[in-house]
């Protein structure tokens, strides 16, 4: 800890100080306290956070001094733990060594304290220009490879006259070094992602409007007679099948009842029944949700056709175009963005059903004509070149 101070002190920033420790591979606090036994776990983070640093700067337990009332809770009134500002604190002065000086600490506070001055002063400059910078996907940005948020800076460009203002995103895992093992620098500028979003966006509203005309073509089609009957067929053949085994459980009993069945072949054949009986209601239940998700898709009011008109004609990526079509997005330490539309089962169900009904009207005519037809101004390859863009890989 002395070596912090000393570092702090020497103009050392706490970046570099996170450097230097991991360099020298230090335990962090936690780390420590499970290693000595006083906290139990293995649930530390490997590494040092800046915050621990700035923690371990503005600690006067490093006085010498016992500090109470940093942080304050009361369950029973429902109050979440919260800090306290330092007016509050009970400071117990000289209650164990001190590992720096008044005098040392006080410096670092000093410098503490003129650092968060000048951050201030740029951040009361800058504030109009930040303002004015709108992070458009907030919530919604992941890493692809940990798994954790990414962070939205607006930062500005160097040597850039006029002043230039950018914005862009990090990993939360690497931004934080909480992990500097479990994670990259992935990176993208906000200029970048927009751009690739909005073309995505225009890609989907494509898709949507092929989809339309093409159902409206199959709409009262042999080919979406055949499967609906094929989806109505396979849940009626599951029900009959069950409604065999209640009428055998009951013709079970009653020979049980009438001596023709002892308890112990009985109690076999009733176990035996029982499970035919769950598990055909099992399967009559997945066919049956089979059926209306097959309904639904070849619906064009199906809940991703009815998301996709609700965006169309929109020319700019807009808050309420990002909440209405997407549902998360993934970014790739490589820059390729994953992008995961709401409804992409519906859509995803939609295709394959479109590209069922097209299979079965060409086995239609062929067995009536001996030849296929395309439909109408449009490639049966369209549907198979649109499987899989509901989360689009960029």
């Amino acid at each position: 800890m002395k070596d912090i101070f000393r570092w702090k002190l020497e103009g050392v920033s706490v970046y570099q100080i996170v450097e230097r420790l991991e360099k020298a591979g230090v335990p962090n606090p936690e780390q420590r306290k499970r290693e000595n036994g006083t906290r139990r776990g293995n649930g530390a983070g490997k590494g040092w956070a800046n915050s621990t640093i700035c923690r371990i700067l503005t600690n006067q337990a490093y006085l010498g001094h016992t500090v109470h009332g940093k942080e304050i809770q009361a369950l029973y009134k429902g109050q979440k733990r919260e800090r306290t500002s330092p007016e509050q604190w009970i400071v117990y002065p000289n209650t164990h060594p001190a590992l720096v000086s008044q005098e040392d600490f006080q410096a670092v506070q000093t410098m503490l304290k003129q650092a968060s001055m000048v951050r201030q002063e740029k951040m009361k400059a800058s504030a109009s220009v930040r303002s004015g910078m709108v992070d458009l996907f907030d919530g919604k940005l992941f890493c692809a490879n940990c798994g954790k948020r990414f962070y939205y800076r607006r930062h500005k460009v160097d040597k850039v006259v006029p002043e230039t203002w950018m914005g862009s995103y990090n990993c939360s895992t690497y931004a934080r070094r909480r992990s500097q093992e479990s994670c990259t620098n992935h990176y993208i500028r906000q200029n970048k992602l927009n751009e690739t979003v909005f073309t995505a966006v225009q890609d989907q509203l494509k898709i949507a409007l092929d989809c339309q005309k093409l159902l409206a073509v199959l709409k009262g089609s042999s080919g979406e007679a055949n499967l609906k009957e094929k989806y109505h067929a396979a849940v009626t053949s599951i029900r009959l099948k069950r409604n065999a085994i209640s009428q055998k459980q009951e013709q079970l009993y009653e020979n049980y009842v009438d001596g023709i069945l002892n308890e112990e072949e009985y109690a076999f054949a009733k176990q035996t029944y029982e499970k035919d009986y769950q598990r055909l209601t099992q399967l009559m239940e997945e066919a049956i949700q089979r059926r209306e998700r097959f309904l639904e898709s070849i619906s064009q009011d199906n809940r991703w056709m009815n998301m996709m008109k609700t965006v169309k004609g929109m020319e700019e990526l807009t808050q309420e175009l990002i909440d209405t079509l997407i549902e998360k997005i993934y970014i790739y330490e490589n820059g390729a963005v994953e992008i995961v539309f709401h409804y992409d089962d519906v859509y995803q169900d939609m295709c394959r059903s479109v590209q069922e009904m097209q299979e079965e009207e060409t086995l239609g005519v062929s067995g009536k004509a001996g030849r296929t037809e395309k439909i109408e101004g449009m490639e049966a390859e369209q549907i198979e070149n649109t499987e899989g863009k509901g989360a689009a890989v960029l």
